[in-house]
């Protein structure tokens, strides 16, 4: 441990510079693994879906309909676990525009930039 620490304190201008060029080559080196992610999925799984937007001035759903996406987002959750609301928005076809109110139920809260169940959502859905 005391190596460490000499080492560290040993530290110069120059150390830092060479830990900067160090962080650039693998930042370069994550975006071309990501950029090369990117080809590999869409070939698998098709170009990106995007969520059809609601027209403007379009009523949302009525009163049991937003219940029903409610529920819908929260089987996808309790299913596939944890999502971002565009990937939900995506994947139950409901606009994007529409996603905050569908989400700000007591069964939703976000973490991370996720959607997840709160414990009362988890038990609306599960009934455990």
């Amino acid at each position: 441990m005391s190596t460490l620490i000499d080492a560290l304190n040993a530290a110069t201008a120059a150390d830092l510079q060479e830990i900067d060029a160090e962080l650039d080559q693998l930042r370069k080196h994550v975006a071309g693994l990501e950029a090369l992610r990117k080809v590999v999925d869409r070939r698998l799984n098709g170009p990106p879906s995007k969520a059809p937007a609601a027209p403007k001035g379009a009523d949302g759903p009525k009163g049991a309909a937003w219940t029903e996406r409610q529920e819908a987002a929260a089987r996808l959750i309790a299913d596939r676990g944890p999502r971002a609301q565009m990937q939900i928005s995506e994947a139950l076809g409901i606009p994007i525009g529409s996603m905050h109110r569908v989400l700000r139920a007591d069964w939703f809260e976000r973490e991370g930039g996720k959607v997840t169940l709160t414990h009362v959502g988890r038990q609306a859905v599960t009934g455990g």
